[in-house]
């Protein structure tokens, strides 16, 4: 979807609003987290896509430059890598 959109406009519409509007509508989490004191005030539309953006890296990587790359990224190590940071950087520091 990434690197075809702008040759098919209508089917990115369609992913847009089925997939990632749908995706974005499921602030639960975040926000209860917020409302609870467990994770830190932030901006949720933004938390939203720093979160999503280094998975959506690994999987443009993995398809396009993995075939030009000396060593393989491991999307398990990867993934505990992005989710340890994630979790640190939510926590609401204790004061």
């Amino acid at each position: 979807m990434t690197a075809e959109s702008r040759n098919f406009p209508e089917l990115a519409q369609f992913y847009y609003e089925n997939v990632i509007r749908r995706g974005r509508a499921s602030r639960i989490g975040p926000e209860r987290g917020i409302t609870s004191g467990e994770f830190r005030k932030l901006d949720i539309e933004t938390t939203i896509d720093v979160v999503i953006a280094p998975i959506l890296m690994l999987v443009i990587w993995r398809y396009s430059m993995a075939c030009c790359q000396g060593t393989k990224v491991d999307p398990q190590q990867y993934l505990a890598v992005h989710l340890t940071l994630l979790r640190e950087g939510l926590k609401r520091t204790q004061v």
